[in-house]
């Protein structure tokens, strides 16, 4: 059975989540069917629906209108085939293909040993990918169409002493014309590389004709292209039915302040697909929240000791862990939303917070991220079926470590 469809919306839903601009419904792999506002997710579990994000993706580059832009802020990039299309899409349509990679991907990267140190080898994958872009594109900005930003480290997040080196972690694609859909984003927690598709549970959301979105998007683009550092960059955009989240962030906590607009009277729910979560003030909040009535539960790869600690055995609060050994590695959930139905704010709300954003110190403090709150119910739907798959597919044992998946 297929797990892993994109689900249409209705044309309601999306009017609203494009701010009053009417977009198109329909399938999302064809010119003659123009794009839809809505959720697609892949399933490593099934060789037919592993590379289902990435497919999409790419489609979208090739239907993308000639003369159009596409703008691509992204973390890891290996797909050779998928650097071709861009290649093609800027040197035989006229499309303005304006990309900015993290310079910890490119073609090196770090890794953390054993003995706690960071360690920078070699990734022969995206070297091949991104280094062809380089070649074709180019890397200078001024008067071209076309080019290539490889950030050093952190785009806007600049290295703070005794922290890992900052990343542009975004997973970003902003096409302003594309398969019959004008200021369409796509974001979410999937990289462009083999692993993403057959090891990870991922997702991506896309939203058309929501211009003050797109519009937003584009000036963070362009403010992670400039690279002009600042670790207290955060912002956010207001945008209808959308609300986006920018990062870094030097003091408060977004998803903490959001915990706290939850009311659990009249049952509210909260479901988190969540890689890697260290963030304790959040995790007190929601044991605080199950103490009071929410039904959570919390689809992980990597807790933190502390936050485990704070959470596994609470009221109202359930865990299932996905890192899970197969013959290629481990099978992890990589997705990083939270769902929220319920009295969110004083009102009834089906909410999904999506992006590129862990629940970790990184992600809040010292990485160029991205989240947004998305308040749609057909949305909703969507990520909640994802969820009851994912979250399936965990695992209730509590031995041995869980803030490494190894």
């Amino acid at each position: 059975m297929r797990r892993s469809v994109r689900v249409l919306i209705g044309a309601a839903a999306a009017v609203a989540l494009a701010g009053g601009v009417a977009a198109a419904v329909t399938g999302p792999t064809s010119a003659a069917t123009p794009i839809t506002t809505g959720a697609i997710f892949n399933d490593p579990t099934d060789t037919h629906h592993q590379h289902d994000i990435r497919n999409y993706l790419d489609s979208l580059i090739r239907n993308a209108a000639n003369g159009s832009t596409i703008r691509i802020s992204f973390y890891h990039l290996t797909d050779k085939a998928m650097a071709t299309d861009l290649v093609s899409a800027a040197k035989d349509r006229g499309i303005s293909v304006q990309i900015v990679l993290s310079g910890t991907y490119a073609p090196y990267h770090k890794v953390k040993g054993s003995d706690g140190t960071w360690h920078t080898v070699s990734n022969p994958d995206a070297a091949a990918a991104e280094t062809y872009l380089y070649q074709q594109l180019g890397t200078r900005t001024s008067g071209k169409k076309s080019w290539v930003v490889n950030c050093d480290n952190g785009c806007i997040a600049a290295p703070v002493a005794g922290k890992k080196d900052p990343i542009d972690h975004n997973k970003l694609f902003l096409f302003s014309d594309t398969s019959g859909g004008k200021n369409v984003v796509v974001g979410g927690s999937t990289n462009l590389t083999a692993t993403s598709a057959t090891l990870m549970w991922n997702n991506a959301v896309t939203v058309v004709g929501n211009t003050a979105l797109y519009d937003g998007l584009v000036s963070y683009f362009s403010d992670l292209a400039a690279q002009h550092k600042n670790n207290n960059y955060y912002r956010t955009i207001s945008a209808g039915s959308v609300k986006a989240y920018l990062f870094p962030r030097s003091s408060g906590d977004t998803v903490d302040a959001a915990l706290g607009n939850v009311s659990c009277s009249g049952g509210t729910s909260i479901h988190i697909a969540m890689w890697t979560f260290s963030r304790i003030a959040v995790a007190r909040h929601l044991a605080s929240l199950g103490a009071k009535g929410c039904k959570i539960q919390i689809a992980y790869t990597m807790l933190s000791t502390d936050v485990y600690a704070a959470l596994h055995g609470k009221q109202n609060v359930a865990l299932r862990r996905l890192c899970i050994p197969t013959s290629a590695g481990h099978e992890i959930v990589h997705s990083k939303y939270t769902l929220i139905n319920g009295t969110y704010a004083g009102k009834r709300a089906t909410l999904v917070f999506t992006g590129s954003h862990n629940f970790s110190t990184a992600a809040l403090r010292y990485n160029d991220e991205n989240l947004m709150k998305i308040n749609s119910a057909a949305i909703y739907a969507q990520y909640q079926a994802n969820f009851a798959t994912v979250y399936a597919h965990g695992t209730t044992g509590t031995g041995g470590r869980v803030d490494v998946c190894s």
